[in-house]
């Protein structure tokens, strides 16, 4: 018999701005340590995709839902860590530079140009981007 797989739900945020892309580096969990990404996480239970992506958003940088809009982007299966992670392209209303954060989760927030060349040096979590 075979054993049932957990699938666990997790939303992202790609926020923009400006023509940047804002980027978090991680601290938790431990193996993906130091590597950057999208805001984002696993979902609490009860909660939406919606909520959960704003949840993370204000978690991870701080920033509160009135200073956006945001449209569903696309989701993107990790087998890894067997994670469907519903992506969520937020636009920011007004420009976002002091960010509040836990150091215990997050290293470094930084607004990034949206094009492949400033990418490329980043270490990226599996999953949220491939360069």
């Amino acid at each position: 018999m075979r054993k049932a797989l957990k699938v666990h739900v997790a939303a992202g945020a790609v926020v923009i701005h400006g023509g940047k892309v804002l980027l978090v580096r991680i601290n938790k969990p431990k193996d993906k340590n130091g590597l950057w990404g999208f805001p984002g996480g696993k979902l609490d239970k009860g909660e939406s995709l919606e909520e959960g992506m704003m949840r993370e958003l204000y978690e991870e940088t701080g920033i509160k839902s009135h200073l956006y809009d945001y449209h569903p982007l696309g989701i993107i299966h990790e087998k890894a860590d067997a994670t469907c992670k519903h992506v969520y392209l937020v636009k920011l209303k007004q420009d976002v530079q002091h960010f509040s954060y836990d150091l215990e989760e997050i290293l470094e927030i930084r607004w990034v140009n949206l094009d492949m060349a400033s990418l490329a040096p980043f270490d990226f979590r599996t999953g949220w981007i491939n360069t």
